[in-house]
């Protein structure tokens, strides 16, 4: 499943009920809508969009994953730090700056990583 951004008109397209969707839809197209204009799916799914709607999703460019980034960044911050509190404490996480553990600094490296690989998936970074 390949997952790209895309972009479109939000003077035509202004939430994602605007847009004409098939009868029918296989279990499993994913698509993650931003805020206005940007739009995360698989490549199947926009296909599938564009043929019933004019050709309103276009690939978006560098300039358009930047915006992305930087509208989501708060979202993303929060899911960082709900994932590194879900196993350490505030406390936790001062004592092991203090102390140099690496084990814990780590751990919570890897906290930081995967949510930002996560959101990089749905923007197509590679």
């Amino acid at each position: 499943m390949a997952i790209k951004l895309y972009q479109y008109d939000t003077a035509l397209y202004k939430s994602a009920g605007d847009f004409n969707y098939p009868n029918k839809m296989q279990a499993g197209l994913l698509s993650h809508w931003w805020q206005d204009g940007f739009v995360s799916m698989d490549v199947a799914l926009a296909g599938l969009l564009n043929s019933l709607n004019s050709n309103a999703l276009a690939v978006s460019n560098e300039a358009g994953v930047a915006a992305v980034k930087l509208a989501s960044n708060n979202f993303y911050n929060t899911e960082i730090n709900l994932r590194i509190r879900s196993t350490y404490s505030v406390n936790d996480e001062f004592k092991a700056h203090r102390t140099n553990d690496t084990t814990t600094l780590t751990a919570i490296g890897a906290c930081v990583t995967a949510v930002y690989a996560e959101r990089d998936v749905l923007l197509d970074i590679s």
